[in-house]
């Protein structure tokens, strides 16, 4: 089941969604997911207006530790999909933050079904996540940013500070314990 309050259901892409708007996002255990591998897929329907709105909209936030996290966001500057993975490396001098991001064109329509996904793999020592929009390739992120223990839990419908709501309906959550393509 979903973990929302029964005021927040809608129609979804296949049957009931949940409106995400400011209050209102998911924090997911990620149980079923591996440190190395995995997948999180899911409907977006956005209720701002594509591509015109200038606000940012987190749509996931994955997160290992404090300093190790990915996120995904629709930038209202460019209109465009970011996606952002920061990682903290020790050298030295102590600990280092290492940032990177991607930005793809996603075209994101108003009130638009679109299928979002994001797959992590590890090879050796480095983890890359790559993103799919509407069964395309979109992005993938610098294999020299580190990640520790990839993911802990992850966010959608908002960043873990609960800043940046999605502001849509989600639908149709899939998360695996594997990398898989769009």
């Amino acid at each position: 089941g979903w973990p929302f309050p029964e005021g927040h259901f809608t129609d979804g892409h296949d049957g009931a969604g949940v409106l995400l708007d400011t209050f209102t996002y998911a924090t997911f255990p990620t149980a079923p997911l591996s440190a190395s591998d995995g997948t999180i897929a899911f409907w977006f329907q956005p209720q701002w207006t594509a591509p015109a709105e200038r606000d940012d909209h987190v749509l996931l936030d994955v997160f290992a530790d404090p300093g190790n996290f990915l996120l995904l966001t629709y930038r209202g500057d460019t209109g465009r999909l970011e996606v952002v993975m920061t990682g903290v490396t020790m050298t030295m001098m102590g600990p280092t933050v290492v940032r990177a991001s991607r930005r793809c064109d996603a075209p994101f329509r108003s009130r638009a079904w679109h299928h979002i996904v994001l797959t992590w793999r590890t090879v050796g020592s480095e983890c890359v996540a790559s993103v799919f929009f509407d069964g395309g390739f979109c992005a993938e992120t610098d294999p020299s940013v580190p990640l520790a223990a990839m993911p802990a839990a992850f966010v959608l419908g908002s960043s873990h500070g609960q800043r940046l709501p999605a502001n849509g309906v989600l639908d149709t959550v899939e998360v695996y314990p594997r990398a898989v393509s769009a």
